[in-house]
């Protein structure tokens, strides 16, 4: 299992580069954008840290996990109540992310065929 999780984050993490949705601008805080430091302890070495990257374009809620010098977009992001959904394509595989947001720090979830993984993160820069 521990192989199939390192294997997988990768698309994990695809799942969190940014995609776009139908949220408009003034409906997500401006503290949600910008560069966010991520730790997911419990995959493989390789895909424990990384940064998500949120922002707007052209009106679009827009976000890309960024680790080991991939950026992968994250699709179908929703945004609601300091509460992020998205998914990512990882190696074919559907990776789904709930993340929750406070002031500089989030706390979540990363779904994949084999389980859930937990992951947290702090805000880097406005």
């Amino acid at each position: 299992m521990t192989k199939f999780l390192r294997v997988s984050f990768p698309s994990l993490l695809l799942l969190l580069t940014f995609g776009f949705t139908e949220v408009k601008h003034n409906e997500v805080p401006s503290s949600l954008l910008g560069s966010w430091e991520y730790n997911a302890p419990s995959i493989g070495l390789k895909y424990q840290k990384g940064f998500i990257e949120i922002s707007y374009d052209e009106d679009v809620l827009k976000g890309n996990v960024i680790f080991w010098n991939r950026v992968i977009p994250m699709e179908n992001l929703i945004y609601e109540d300091n509460k992020l959904r998205a998914h990512v394509m990882l190696e074919g595989e559907k990776i789904d992310l709930f993340l929750k947001f406070q002031t500089d720090t989030f706390q979540g979830t990363v779904s994949h065929p084999q389980g859930y993984i937990r992951i947290s993160g702090n805000k880097v820069n406005p």
